[in-house]
């Protein structure tokens, strides 16, 4: 007979299939496929069952999301720092430059009493020379006994020239030379003035230097420099083709009473005097020299003239005098040209040529000290020992380095033979080629 459900459940005990219990290991799965509890965003998660599954679970996502975040910096510093490294390249290029340092082909030359020939007016392959003129004076106070009475006439230097003919002028003693303003001096005795020559297809005036006298004594005649017709020729063409022009000023022309100096005193004060102004004027020509140009002493002369006395006394006196230099300058380049030129042949000597050092040469005139002021050339000799120094044109190596590879460096100095040997430095480091800007290479000498 069929059993109705009653008969199962027993009365007043009825239950819903809520209190039917679940089995352990279904429940278990059910709890893990539950999903999670919603949260906020930046909220932990809770839990409210503590299993290790959950708590991995969690950790690992956690882990993920700062290695994340971790990873993100550290790209974003590797892409700053390479950005940083780009801008710097890119900026120290901007500012590229180059040094080329060289050592340039050399020689020795030595001298020994070798003999040339320089020219006012030079030719080609001639050496050219100028001349520089300065005058000064010295004082010096010298022991005295008693006065005398003194009449002196002023004298000086003057350069007759004459441009009338090739043929020689002759002038008589006492012949006179007169200034514009009417001071007349002579000449102490008969000279013979040279013709014109002609120099390099130039009319040259013949000249002479002489000593002259002014007509009367006095301070009157105590004149600078000046120039002197010849009276004597008024009316003839000579007047104005024999002339003269001074080469020293006209001093010691003096009327009154001075102090009595001993002979030997006078005497040890004029040594005294000129070597002082030797001194000075050296010093002076030294200074006044351009520094293309250079002065050997040698190749200068000094004229002195004992001016009057200054203010004296019973026992002593002022004892003044003058000195006048004139000396020989060469320009440094052309004078350097010309000798290595003539010591070592024209075919040897291509390209410019220096000597960086003067002051191992001396030079001194060959006979008698020419008239410095007038002569058309000037014969002297050379002794001792220089560097001939190959010149580079920096300018133009520049401009053939700009833009270049480093690499073709030997093949560009080829060109350049007044060079021994050189390395060239390029910054920055990296840059395998010389600036476009030739004003960014810099070229210098190796000391």
């Amino acid at each position: 007979m069929p059993r109705n459900v009653e008969d199962i459940i027993p009365r007043g005990e009825r239950r819903s299939i809520r209190d039917i219990p679940i089995p352990a290991g279904r429940k278990k799965a059910e709890s893990l496929s539950k999903p999670a509890p919603m949260r906020e965003p930046n909220e932990e998660p809770v839990f409210k069952e503590t299993s290790h599954q959950y708590e991995n679970v969690y950790a690992g996502e956690k882990r993920t999301r700062k290695h994340r975040a971790f990873f993100k910096s550290k790209k974003m510093w590797i892409g700053g720092i390479l950005a940083l490294v780009v801008i710097g390249f890119a900026v120290f290029s901007l500012f590229s430059s180059a040094t080329l340092a060289y050592t340039p082909k050399s020689i020795a030359l030595t001298f020994t009493n070798n003999s040339y020939t320089a020219y006012k007016t030079a030719a080609s392959g001639q050496l050219a020379f100028s001349v520089i003129q300065l005058s000064g004076n010295k004082s010096i106070n010298v022991p005295a006994s008693g006065q005398q009475q003194v009449s002196t006439k002023a004298s000086g230097t003057i350069i007759v020239y004459n441009d009338n003919s090739t043929s020689a002028q002759k002038l008589v003693a006492t012949t006179r030379f007169e200034t514009a303003d009417g001071h007349v001096f002579r000449i102490p005795s008969a000279i013979s003035v040279p013709g014109k020559t002609t120099v390099n297809g130039q009319d040259v005036p013949g000249s002479i230097a002489v000593t002259v006298v002014a007509d009367q004594p006095g301070a009157d005649y105590n004149i600078g420099l000046s120039d002197f017709t010849l009276p004597g020729f008024k009316g003839d063409p000579q007047y104005t083709t024999v002339y003269a022009r001074s080469k020293t000023p006209m001093s010691g022309g003096f009327v009154g009473t001075t102090a009595k100096v001993s002979d030997s005193d006078l005497a040890t004060a004029k040594t005294t005097l000129e070597s002082e102004i030797n001194t000075d004027l050296l010093d002076q020509a030294r200074a006044q020299v351009p520094a293309d140009f250079v002065l050997f002493p040698g190749l200068s002369e000094i004229t002195y003239t004992l001016l009057p006395q200054g203010t004296s006394t019973a026992t002593s006196a002022i004892e003044n005098e003058q000195g006048n230099f004139t000396g020989v300058m060469f320009k440094k380049a052309d004078l350097a040209q010309y000798l290595a030129t003539q010591k070592l042949g024209a075919s040897a000597v291509t390209g410019p040529v220096e000597f960086p050092d003067f002051s191992t040469l001396t030079a001194t005139f060959v006979g008698t000290n020419p008239d410095l002021l007038n002569a058309s050339s000037v014969n002297f000799q050379i002794n001792g020992n220089t560097l001939a120094q190959w010149v580079t044109d920096a300018t133009a190596l520049a401009g053939d380095l700009a833009g270049t590879a480093k690499s073709n460096l030997d093949t560009i100095l080829k060109n350049y033979p007044s060079i021994q040997s050189a390395s060239a430095t390029i910054n920055p480091f990296w840059k395998s080629s010389f600036p476009t800007d030739p004003t960014k290479i810099t070229i210098k000498e190796k000391s």
